[in-house]
């Protein structure tokens, strides 16, 4: 399959709604980290973006689903040396806790499996948007700016 036909190919309605899922649990957690470090960070978006790159970049590979998942236990199990600040490695076991949950690593293909992660990138943004707790917290944020 080439990449254009990989950009075209159409999800399922269960897709879509793995791609939903996956994006609103991330979504969710990302603002709990936020929360909790006092900041408005989208490290998990950006981690999970690189995560997806490199299932691009395998995705023609047979095996291209074993090796996005070995690559997530990877991640996870060496984050806080190829982490980039001491959230990072919570980032990664978010995004492997999500993909585990709803990607099912021996019954998808790689280029479904890519589709979906992909959608979930950019309907993260989308969840910080329309979640209410998202927006309370960037309104806590606002209003801890504007005191000092």
């Amino acid at each position: 399959m080439s990449n254009t036909e990989l950009m075209t190919e159409a999800l399922t309605e269960n897709q879509w709604e793995i791609a939903h899922a996956i994006a609103k649990n991330l979504a969710e957690e990302q603002l709990k980290v936020n929360q909790e470090i006092g900041k408005n960070s989208d490290g998990i978006a950006t981690e999970f973006k690189k995560i997806v790159t490199y299932l691009y970049a395998n995705v023609h590979h047979s095996d291209a689903s074993s090796i996005f998942f070995k690559y997530l236990n990877f991640l996870v199990g060496y984050g806080k040396e190829v982490g980039h600040s001491n959230q990072t490695n919570r980032y990664y076991r978010a995004i492997k806790n999500a993909c585990n949950q709803y990607l099912d690593e021996t019954e998808m293909n790689p280029s479904i499996m890519l589709l979906i992660v992909g959608w979930a990138v950019r309907l993260i943004g989308y969840y910080k948007q329309e979640n209410p707790m998202v927006e309370t917290a960037a309104t806590k944020n606002i209003a801890s700016a504007n005191d000092l």
